[in-house]
């Protein structure tokens, strides 16, 4: 009893839960259906601790079927507001029927948060 209370005394949260948010004019996006090539789309990210985060990266791929058809790396260093959010935009491409959003730390090459995936 006494070693399980220690330990989770020393149990240490560095991350926030992240939030990730596409949004196409003004309205939040949660499936491919609400999408059509040539849309901008806005990839809202926020509670990210940047401190934890060493060159990061946010990656859109866009996929055809199981063939990526682009892929689209913006750099997340330094550009996150005071409230910790970052935001990029990408232009959906003809025949995308599957979005995936990853947030990278090249560093290290591992995700700081799971991938998220639109279809």
């Amino acid at each position: 009893e006494k070693a399980r209370e220690k330990a989770a005394k020393d149990i240490e949260f560095s991350y926030t839960v992240p939030k990730l948010t596409l949004i196409k004019d003004d309205a939040q996006v949660k499936a491919m259906s609400a999408l059509s090539g040539g849309d901008t789309v806005a990839v809202m990210l926020g509670g990210i601790e940047t401190e934890a985060a060493h060159s990061p990266k946010l990656i859109v791929a866009q996929y055809e079927g199981n063939s990526l058809k682009t892929a689209k790396l913006a750099d997340a260093a330094g550009n996150f507001t005071a409230g910790n959010e970052f935001a990029t935009d990408f232009t959906v491409a003809d025949g995308t029927d599957r979005i995936k959003i990853m947030y990278w730390n090249m560093d290290s090459y591992t995700p700081l948060i799971a991938s998220y995936e639109l279809n």
